[in-house]
């Protein structure tokens, strides 16, 4: 485990503390009115923002990398409700004319795709996890009759779009170039050659 997901998820793994979150989400999910299914989707439009600038600002704050999630979110934020006006769709439910696109599913999208990107390494065995929790968001913003799946498709685009657009990968702290070391022994040298690939 790397120093940030030490710092970040205290030594357990994130898929413990999702999980916990599905579990607490999930009884008033299974109860089967749709305000359960609306929480879930708050939660986790909110919940996957704040674990982005919890990674970013984690141990060495990436001052970078929380500059590119702001600028993806807003970015998310200000074109999904630009489509809303400018392709104004009736909700299921029938509320509002805002179905279109999903913002809920755009953000937790931006989020997801900024941690991916741009601390790819540290994620890699989160990502599964973090990408369910993403497309929860949308599954639980169907089943609240708040947008159809096309609504929520397009918001999962545009936010991963806008994180693909506003997210640069982590520069390397370690140089590319190959390292040798040579240490005396008795009765000869030890010679070692590293390369990170």
């Amino acid at each position: 485990m790397t120093r940030l997901q030490a710092t970040l998820w205290g030594a357990r793994p994130p898929f413990t503390s999702l999980g916990l979150l599905s579990l607490v989400l999930g009884s008033s999910v299974w109860a089967g009115d749709h305000s359960g299914w609306t929480r879930t989707a708050d939660v986790l439009a909110v919940g996957l923002p704040v674990v982005a600038y919890g990674v970013a600002g984690s141990g060495q704050t990436d001052a970078e990398g929380l500059k590119e999630l702001t600028l993806g979110l807003l970015a998310t934020v200000a074109t999904s409700e630009g489509l809303k006006r400018a392709v104004p769709v009736t909700r299921p439910d029938g509320s509002d004319r805002k179905s279109f696109p999903s913002r809920h599913t755009a953000v937790a999208l931006t989020a997801v795709r900024f941690m991916d990107q741009r601390y790819s390494e540290e994620m890699r065995l989160y990502r599964p996890w973090l990408y369910a929790a993403a497309a929860m968001t949308g599954v639980a913003s169907v089943q609240a009759q708040r947008h159809r799946w096309i609504d929520v498709l397009a918001g999962g685009a545009l936010g991963y779009g806008m994180a693909q657009w506003s997210t640069s990968a982590r520069p390397s702290k370690v140089a590319a170039t190959p390292t040798w070391d040579v240490a005396p022994l008795p009765g000869g040298l030890a010679v070692s050659w590293q390369q990170r690939w």
